[in-house]
């Protein structure tokens, strides 16, 4: 039996990448010591053994979305959103608001509109995909805090990430411009 991989994908860290075999059984990748990842292989009588380095290539950063990354409750979308600094980019609107945290959050509105269960899903994993790789380059608060960022999507024709993480990082570029614009205003009455 042969094992088809399936990934590393473009733009997937390789602790997502998987491989299915023949049969349909599906092994996640594992990391060796070594920091190269380990792929798996099926031998004959169903046994798995992993081997490191055959070819997946070493993990270069680790990027994560986890629960503190995301903006959880019906009160802190309220609020980022009656914070009314907002910026668009194709089919996407981001609102932003200083969190006072050390870290940025990310909360998500995908509406009806935007098409059924299956595209509002895709559109979702994009949009975290999007953060997720663009998290490390917004700019922190000028009181060293991060951001609520609070991302809502109109109906559009699909696009692929790259079209997404552009539309994200103009957006939320020019919204965290707007907040500051703001808090110097502010300052200076």
């Amino acid at each position: 039996m042969t094992a088809v991989s399936t990934g590393p994908v473009e733009n997937v860290p390789l602790n997502r990448a998987f491989f299915v075999f023949e049969f349909g059984m599906v092994m996640k990748t594992r990391l060796a010591e070594d920091g190269q990842a380990a792929a798996p292989v099926l031998l004959r009588g169903g046994s798995v053994r992993l081997l490191s380095g055959v070819g997946l290539g070493a993990m270069s950063e680790r990027l994560f979305y986890r629960k503190r990354h995301r903006v959880r409750t019906s009160e802190e979308f309220g609020a980022v959103f009656d914070f009314k600094a907002r910026k668009s980019r194709g089919a996407m609107t981001v609102f932003v608001m200083p969190n006072g945290l050390s870290e940025h959050r990310l909360g998500l509105s995908v509406g009806r509109r935007v098409g059924n269960a299956v595209v509002r899903g895709k559109v979702k994993r994009m949009i975290r995909e999007a953060f997720r790789h663009e998290r490390s380059s917004i700019p922190m608060c000028s009181d060293g805090g991060g951001f609520d960022l609070v991302v809502t999507v109109r109906g559009h024709e699909m696009v692929g990430l790259d079209v997404w993480r552009e539309w994200f990082v103009g957006a939320v570029g020019a919204a965290i411009r707007v907040v500051e614009k703001r808090a110097d205003e502010e300052g200076v009455e």
